[in-house]
């Protein structure tokens, strides 16, 4: 933590204005996040490790809003996760990538999403758990809108249709991708675990019962509605 943020006060005092440099600065709450959140499951009993998402993450050079290269980053997520040990949670950082030359970039707005969509998909997960401050999904920003209703499951192609049109606060990248692997996505509430939230399908027959009971899943932290 102290390497990190004194890495931080340099790039600010001598390199504040480089696009490079600016996805290093954002990717240090990150950072830092992570491994307190590793260390607090190891004190609730659940053995993890933190992992700097960086170099297995490959995008391009896009800076602050990186697209990834899905061949290269499944190649690196793979050898990865091989080393991985079964008895292991992983704490993975979201939002972050490195080019080919190892600098960090950043997958712009929502993309932890992003992120944790492309390790589903490179890694064969069963689903994506995206826990956010709402329940679910509704048909407009319940902070601003008393009229929007609570969606209990949409498909993959609606839920890209709706974010089109008004944003659902989803990485739109993330929902093309999870498309494309047939992977749902579950957006449920930090605020109300005991709650269904919202299923995004690949299909609408396909949608569970109840939370889903997966041999591993993909889960993921965000802020949005």
């Amino acid at each position: 933590m102290d390497r990190q943020l004194r890495w931080l006060s340099t790039v600010i005092q001598h390199n504040p204005n480089d696009l490079s440099a600016v996805d290093g600065i954002l990717a240090v709450g990150e950072r830092l996040s992570v491994p307190l959140l590793s260390s607090l499951l190891d004190q609730w009993g659940l053995k993890s490790r933190p992992v700097d998402s960086t170099p297995l993450v490959r995008t391009n050079s896009n800076f602050g809003n990186a697209r990834i290269d899905m061949d290269a980053t499944t190649e690196l997520l793979s050898a990865w996760f091989r080393g991985l040990a079964t008895s292991v949670t992983p704490v993975v950082t979201g939002f972050l990538g490195s080019t080919s030359d190892g600098r960090t970039t950043t997958l712009g707005r929502s993309g932890s999403d992003y992120s944790a969509s492309a390790v589903a998909v490179a890694l064969g997960a069963h689903v994506v758990e995206r826990w956010t401050d709402t329940d679910g999904v509704y048909s407009a920003n319940p902070r601003e809108d008393a009229t929007a209703v609570h969606l209990p499951s949409l498909s993959l192609r609606d839920a890209i249709r709706r974010h089109r049109e008004t944003g659902l606060g989803i990485h739109p990248k993330a929902l093309d991708m999870l498309e494309e692997a047939a992977i749902p996505l579950h957006v449920r509430s930090t605020h109300s675990r005991q709650r269904q939230g919202s299923w995004i399908l690949p299909h609408l027959e396909d949608r569970p019962a109840q939370p889903c009971k997966c041999d591993w899943a993909v889960i993921a932290r965000q802020s949005a509605f």
